[in-house]
């Protein structure tokens, strides 16, 4: 009995360590907003405890540049992202997306993790009046190896 135990605890150990290195070994992070684009991230990394570390990125299909900021608190209980989004386009629209996020730490070990962004959107179409809109909604982080279209 004490055997089967111990390889139960040693292939459980070998499965974290395994989804770790999976985790670890990501291209990047796939960002996105419950009613928004997705966004990848590449070679970004969560930081350590009271570290920032800066990320550009890129949204798939659409083609709008992304940069920001990630930081994990003091606590390492919550990794705060802010991102400047803005997409160009001279025969339809013009769309600039500036926000503030806020994941729970740990992220799970399996799939996204949930959080929320609070921020603003400024969208021109052509032709048009500029529109602005001041949102919160959720948004999910995780590791992905998305190619940049």
């Amino acid at each position: 009995m004490l055997r089967n135990r111990t390889t139960a605890t040693f292939v459980t150990a070998l499965a974290v360590l395994a989804l770790q290195a999976a985790t670890a070994g990501a291209a990047g992070y796939c960002f996105h907003l419950r009613d928004g684009e997705t966004v990848t991230v590449k070679s970004f990394r969560i930081p350590a405890k009271n570290k920032c570390k800066p990320f550009n990125g890129v949204e798939l299909g659409g083609g709008a540049a992304t940069a920001g900021m990630g930081c994990t608190n003091a606590d390492e209980s919550e990794l705060i992202l802010h991102y400047t989004s803005n997409d160009f386009s001279p025969t339809s629209r013009n769309r600039f997306d500036s926000a503030t996020c806020r994941f729970p730490l740990p992220f799970p070990p399996v799939g996204p993790q949930q959080g929320e962004c609070k921020g603003m959107l400024v969208v021109q179409t052509a032709g048009m009046a500029p529109y602005m809109n001041v949102y919160g909604e959720l948004a999910y982080l995780g590791p992905c190896d998305q190619d940049v279209d």
